[in-house]
């Protein structure tokens, strides 16, 4: 059975190619999560809209699964 954090990766991983991240399960409860990602794809975004596209990303069957999202972005440089 695949993981939370795993689903949560994978998720992540095909929204933000190329992304650099980090998922951290605070409390180590598996529902208090803290993601840092760092991708091209934030570019010319707002913060509100950097943080809906990471929750989109991760879906409502993921979403559920989580109590409380901590999230950190940041725009890489396109090359």
């Amino acid at each position: 059975m695949e993981s939370l954090r795993d689903k949560m990766t994978r998720a992540l991983e095909a929204a933000f190619l190329g992304a650099e991240m980090s998922l951290v399960d605070q409390f180590g409860d598996g529902v208090h999560w803290r993601v840092v990602i760092k991708a091209r794809e934030f570019q010319g975004m707002s913060l509100l809209e950097q943080h809906r596209s990471v929750y989109a990303a991760l879906g409502t069957e993921i979403s559920s699964q989580i109590h409380a999202l901590s999230i950190e972005t940041h725009e890489l440089p396109s090359n």
